[in-house]
């Protein structure tokens, strides 16, 4: 019989020109979540290998058990572009198996891919090619995983390339953010499946029904990994309902302060880059404001003043200073000054 709860594992990935390169790093990211979820003990436990494809195929990662040199040999695997040889991907995948591992043990080959297998734009015979090479596999008792990933996934090619029963061993993941919930779905299979893949909503719409988030993706299942009602396309909507929280960006720096003189107020600003929908959490303040204070403003004289009154200077002395209340007008005489009183103001030459 085969041996207890433990599989070798070949990853198949694709590296051709239509991933790109942000999307590759989410691949290397799968691919090293894949590892860091796998117990692995000694040469009878589980073990892991892995093949990076495009126009031609290599083993980049030899079949092992060590994690720790797993994980550095996939930061070491280069993106290369190219076309999409996933035929020559499962046949290098096969013969690691043939060499290293037995019959006694699980084996598996798990291909992730986001198009059809062609080596030029209207290559037919390529994905021909795949479906045999998988087909080979399998009659060797090798379990295939068939994954699709992006906009340009081949359905049947997934579905041919997959081991029976077909709906556990395909899926199509549409985004590439969406390769986390994978890794959780199969590391925590005895034997790596999917169960229910080939009709799972793996991205759930917000309810706009126009984005998807990876919050919302995650909470559209519970527990056990199963959809929850709102996101299940036999519940009548593939929308899903889930509470979208309001995601904010970073504080702006303070603005100036508001004023050129005297007090004011300071400002700073944070953008909302996902509004809140569903019942979501709503979003935190959005500006702070505090005070400032420039320098102080200069007086300016009143326009206007309440009444008049006569002043005489009578001290003795040229000149003498002397302080009334108001503003001062213009000379009446010898000595005399009419005053508005409507503030303070000093006479400075005052003569009798």
């Amino acid at each position: 019989g085969k041996a207890g709860c433990v599989s070798d594992v070949m990853l198949v990935v694709d590296r051709s020109g239509s991933i790109g390169s942000t999307n590759w790093r989410q691949m290397v990211n799968y691919m090293k979540s894949r590892v860091t979820r796998t117990t692995f003990t000694d040469a009878s436990g589980n073990r892991l290998g892995v093949v990076a494809y495009s126009t031609v195929s290599t083993i980049e990662c030899r079949l092992q058990y060590s994690k720790s040199d797993l994980l550095n040999c996939i930061d070491g695997i280069s993106y290369t572009r190219g076309w999409t040889n996933t035929a020559e991907g499962i046949n290098d995948a096969g013969a690691e198996l043939q060499s290293l591992s037995s019959s006694s043990r699980i084996r598996v080959i798990e291909v992730i891919t986001d198009g059809e297998s062609k080596l030029s734009q209207n290559d037919r015979q390529t994905t021909v090619r795949t479906r045999q090479a998988a087909a080979a596999q399998k009659a060797k008792g090798v379990v295939i995983l068939a994954i699709g990933v992006g906009d340009g996934v081949n359905v049947d090619e997934l579905k041919q390339m997959a081991s029976e029963p077909t709906e556990n061993h395909w899926t199509n993941l549409g985004r590439f953010d969406s390769l986390v919930r994978l890794s959780e779905a199969i590391s925590g299979s005895c034997v790596p499946e999917i169960q229910g893949g080939s009709d799972r909503l793996w991205e759930c719409k917000s309810s706009d029904a126009s984005s998807t988030d990876d919050w919302c993706a995650s909470n559209c299942y519970d527990a056990d990994n199963k959809l929850v009602a709102a996101c299940d396309p036999t519940s009548g909507s593939a929308v899903c309902r889930c509470p979208v929280d309001c995601e904010v960006g970073r504080w702006t720096s303070w603005s100036e302060c508001s004023v050129t003189c005297g007090a004011g107020n300071m400002t700073k600003t944070r953008p909302v880059i996902t509004p809140a929908s569903g019942g979501g959490a709503a979003c935190p303040t959005t500006q702070q404001v505090k005070p400032c204070r420039r320098r102080r403003c200069p007086q300016t004289p009143p326009t206007s003043c309440a009444g008049s009154q006569s002043i005489v200077c009578s001290s003795s002395g040229d000149p003498h200073v002397r302080t009334f209340t108001g503003k001062k007008s213009h000379p009446m005489g010898q000595g005399e000054y009419v005053l508005a009183v409507c503030g303070s103001f000093r006479v400075h030459a005052c003569h009798e």
